[in-house]
């Protein structure tokens, strides 16, 4: 083409015209296509598009490949464009909105579409929520070491909080001494078992959830053990062993006879020296006894032994036969 001789705003006038005619001989051209998008059933969506205009071309959308025509439910769609921007409004989405749409655009030079999805999903459950709250706080206790004690906690909230115990600012540790034993869905309660002086410190709970936490505290306090505890446990055995008086009482009047039984010893001893004592004397001869001063009386012993009192009380102890022999020696001296 041969371009005559012109000023230079002739030149791009020309220029202009000519990129016009060749785009307007150009098929529809999508300078921004559909993208997938996502919502939940009950809200209303929007999918855009921007074409070529030269020529303006007709748009066609289509859901799963059939055509959605204007005016079938204008409740349901709104169809608007201006200046190459198109546009298919959906409201109040429901699950069968849930499809694959399509945009087509044509003109007497050509014709251009694209595609995208929309996902319809239901709305999450919305659940109640609320803050933890103590119904009950722990409380201080103080005991004797080796007792066992329950620390009781009941707190409440939407979700259930979760509990997190410390002593003396560090984490708890749990074990066989040491458990937490869940009553009911509020009622919490740590168990110390056969505290140690150890064990004293401050014992702090904090419950949390989503929504936020909460924390209390109490004080154990362990005593050593001491003897006036002790001291009490006869009184607690005395109902047993209370009766072991009565019992063994009788036992020193069962012995007590026995110096009554024994009390006689003393004087069958002491005729010990008694019996000792008469041992008779020797009788040197029966001419050197003073005959005459023989008793008038004569006793029998149980030995057969005449037993003869002589002067001055003095007993003589005779043979049967000594005293025979005495008799007739007497009898013929005294003839």
């Amino acid at each position: 083409m041969v371009v005559p001789s012109r000023t230079r705003e002739d030149w791009l006038w020309v220029k202009s015209r000519l990129e016009l005619s060749t785009t307007a001989s150009a098929p529809p051209e999508f300078t921004l296509p559909l993208y997938n998008r996502s919502a939940y059933i009950g809200e209303d969506v929007r999918f855009g598009v921007t074409i070529t205009v030269h020529p303006e071309p007709q748009v066609t959308w289509l859901k799963n490949g059939e055509k959605i025509k204007p005016g079938d439910d204008d409740s349901k769609y709104t169809f608007t464009s201006d200046k190459g921007l198109y546009q298919l409004m959906i409201h109040n989405l429901d699950k069968y909105d849930d499809a694959e749409y399509t945009v087509m655009a044509h003109n007497k030079f050509g014709e251009d579409s694209c595609k995208a999805r929309l996902t319809v999903t239901p709305h999450p459950m919305l659940e109640e929520t609320m803050r933890p709250m103590f119904k009950r706080l722990l409380a201080n206790i103080d005991c004797i070491e080796g007792h066992s004690v329950r620390f009781e906690l009941r707190v409440s909230g939407i979700p259930s909080p979760t509990l997190k115990w410390e002593k003396d600012g560090k984490p708890l540790q749990f074990g066989p001494k040491v458990v937490v034993i869940q009553e009911d869905v509020d009622h919490h309660i740590l168990y110390i078992r056969e505290t140690l002086l150890e064990d004293a410190g401050v014992y702090k709970v904090t419950a949390t959830n989503s929504t936020g936490s909460i924390s209390c505290q109490a004080t154990l306090k362990v005593d050593q053990e001491v003897k006036v505890v002790k001291s009490a446990e006869p009184s607690v055995k005395s109902p047993v062993t209370s009766p072991a008086p009565s019992v063994t009482s009788p036992v020193p009047s069962a012995k007590s006879p026995e110096p009554r039984i024994k009390s006689p010893e003393p004087s069958i001893k002491s005729l010990a020296p008694s019996v000792k004592s008469p041992e008779p004397e020797e009788v040197k001869s029966p001419r050197s006894l003073n005959w005459r001063a023989l008793p008038h009386r004569d006793n029998r012993g149980p030995d057969h032994t005449h037993h003869h009192w002589g002067e001055g009380g003095r007993r003589w102890d005779l043979h049967p036969q000594t005293v025979q022999r005495a008799w007739i020696r007497y009898s013929d001296c005294s003839h």
